[in-house]
């Protein structure tokens, strides 16, 4: 009834999928990231994407602000980061899957895709706005 944690999240990557293998991304750890700036942040997001060839365990707080396909504003929720695109001259992308679809909640609310690909510094300041400041790498 209390949600799910991201401590909780991150003892399930290492207990059953295989990213934490040294060929991967070594042992997943919740991290704290409220002093971390966007540049710190994007590399982190590069390095386990592209050169792990793992997913991030992404914790943004649900804000229409930073999320334009919801309908509302939501809770904290968990995304996860499993793309990185460079765009020279613009804030790269960062692609995630989203398992929130709002239209199985409301029926005539839009349906919300899976796979998206966004400005990541949006998806930055959806991390930094939750309060727990935190994600899974």
């Amino acid at each position: 009834t209390s949600g799910t944690s991201i401590t909780s999240m991150v003892h399930i990557v290492n207990k059953d999928t295989g990213w934490d293998k040294p060929s991967y991304a070594g042992p997943y750890i919740t991290l704290d990231i409220s002093d971390w700036t966007f540049r710190q942040w994007m590399l982190l997001m590069a390095r386990h994407v592209v050169d792990y060839h793992a997913p991030v365990i992404l914790h943004p707080v649900l804000l229409t602000q930073f999320y334009p396909y919801l309908d509302h504003d939501g809770s904290g929720h968990f995304q996860v980061g499993r793309g990185y695109r460079k765009r020279p001259g613009n804030t790269p992308l960062l692609g995630y899957f989203e398992p929130w679809n709002q239209q199985l909640f409301h029926p005539d609310e839009p349906f919300i895709g899976r796979v998206q690909w966004r400005d990541a510094y949006k998806s930055y300041r959806a991390n930094e706005a939750h309060f727990q400041h935190d994600l899974g790498v």
